[in-house]
């Protein structure tokens, strides 16, 4: 469980548009479902957003999800996910042009697969003896259906979640050295 109250004083226009995010409250874990590897995560959002002027309100935004590790072979590992998320908003002025209760339901899928290769060199130093070469290539899918989520204000990056139908690669380059006492 977390929680946070943040102040903003905005020096660029008059404070009466300025968001204050207060307060917000985060919860979130996992629990491993009975002896399969299959884990139920989640993360529950709060955030109350006030301002002078323009729409301000509380935010809820819950999401479950299922966690799947994956080992395909000795060196082939990933993971699948499916993520359900609910959205909920209840805006405190009535003359706002969005609907005052409103919420967002939407969809995100995961998936990644990559390994790890690598060596250890025994190196002529005294100061270093051994070091560590690793490289990590990673393939990953993100889908997320397209939302109709104009009809609710921006308060943050939470609010406006695009489309996705994503394919990404990711190579790392890992050095790790063991380093000698004295």
């Amino acid at each position: 469980m977390q929680g946070g109250w943040a102040f903003y004083q905005d020096f660029i226009q008059e404070d009466k548009h300025t968001f204050q995010r207060t307060p917000q409250i985060l919860f979130k874990g996992r629990r491993a479902l009975g002896e399969t590897p299959v884990e139920f995560r989640w993360r529950a959002e709060g955030v109350n957003y006030l301002r002078k002027e323009g729409a301000d309100g509380l935010r809820l935004d819950f999401r479950p999800e299922l966690f799947l590790p994956v080992q395909l072979f000795p060196y082939l590992m990933g993971s699948f996910d499916v993520a359900l998320r609910e959205t909920a908003y209840h805006l405190y002025q009535d003359e706002s042009v969005f609907d005052r209760n409103h919420s967002r339901q939407l969809v995100e899928i995961r998936g990644k697969m990559g390994t790890s290769l690598g060596r250890v060199y025994t190196l002529d130093s005294s100061y270093l003896p051994k070091m560590r070469h690793a490289i990590e290539p990673e393939l990953s899918y993100l889908f997320i259906p397209r939302v109709r989520d104009r009809e609710i204000p921006i308060f943050d990056v939470t609010d406006r979640i695009n489309r996705r139908n994503l394919l990404t690669f990711a190579l790392t380059n890992r050095l790790w050295g063991k380093f000698t006492q004295g």
